[in-house]
């Protein structure tokens, strides 16, 4: 199992859930403060300098967890069950780039968030349009060697695919798309965490972590020693991504959460060894 937090390429875009620096400045932090990588939230895939970034990942030793890709409905309104065609097929032009960058820079996931769009009046008709675009772009990431996750998100920003069996229906029907767990999005929407972890985290290839009122991990309420736990004895070994307010700041913020999911991790692993 291992450890990233989600940082935003473009500044400009107000985001509370990632971090914004230079990029310099936040692997230096990512890496001394013992992360594994750094999941890539990306408004335009084709406006990524591939050479540079992977020449600073290199640099310090960090692996990109996953491409994040909400940013591109956020700021351009690009839609992959959009009943414009028009702008569906833009989306799925944004996906194919996402795919390819992700490839580029050895990541084998590919975040299908907000940028799914939402139902405004036929949900129905909506979700068989995403379905189509999501067995295309499964096809697609498939001879990639990149997988896409779909991550079930709460009705307060899109009324799409807001619980995990309404993914599962998706997902069920495509090639090469996965579930993402987030633990905010399942209290608001499932309720107990634990359960669904227990459930469907074995559909999952990536996971965004924070604790209650989305503060980071270790500033709320969840059990995190009991999450790694489960995640642990299902065989999960991909990443954990922090995606969490980053409050006060994001080195105080981020410090919390990886002492907490670390001691929570090895606290775990002591107690397995000591019990056998």
């Amino acid at each position: 199992m291992k450890f990233s937090a989600v940082y935003v390429l473009e500044e400009e875009i107000p985001f509370k859930i990632g971090i914004q620096a230079p990029i310099q400045e936040v692997l230096t932090f990512l890496t001394t403060r013992s992360y594994n990588g750094v999941e890539l939230h990306i408004p335009n895939p084709f406006n990524v300098n591939i050479d540079t970034l992977k020449r600073n990942l290199n640099e310090y030793g960090l692996e990109v967890s996953a491409i994040s890709t909400g940013l591109s409905y956020v700021k351009y309104g690009y839609s992959l069950s959009s009943e414009n065609e028009d702008n569906r097929l833009k989306a799925i032009a944004f996906f194919k780039k996402y795919i390819e960058v992700a490839y580029l820079l050895d990541s084998k996931v590919v975040v299908v968030g907000t940028a799914r769009g939402k139902c405004s009046i036929d949900c129905r008709a909506a979700k068989t349009r995403l379905t189509e675009s999501l067995s295309l772009l499964g096809s697609y990431s498939r001879d990639f060697g990149v997988w896409l996750v779909l991550e079930p998100m709460n009705r307060r920003e899109t009324d799409l695919i807001n619980r995990i069996g309404e993914a599962m229906e998706v997902i069920q029907q495509v090639d090469n798309v996965y579930l993402l767990l987030d633990t905010y999005h399942i209290l608001l929407e499932e309720g107990n965490v634990y359960e669904i972890f227990q459930k469907y985290g074995g559909y999952a290839k990536h996971i965004h972590v924070a604790d209650t009122h989305r503060l980071p991990p270790g500033l709320g309420e969840l059990d995190w020693s009991k999450i790694l736990k489960i995640l642990d004895s299902i065989g999960y070994g991909n990443y954990v991504s922090v995606e969490a307010l980053m409050e006060p700041d994001y080195v105080t913020a981020l410090e919390v959460a990886i002492k907490t999911l670390k001691t929570s991790l090895k606290g775990h692993h002591s107690s397995a060894s000591t019990n056998r």
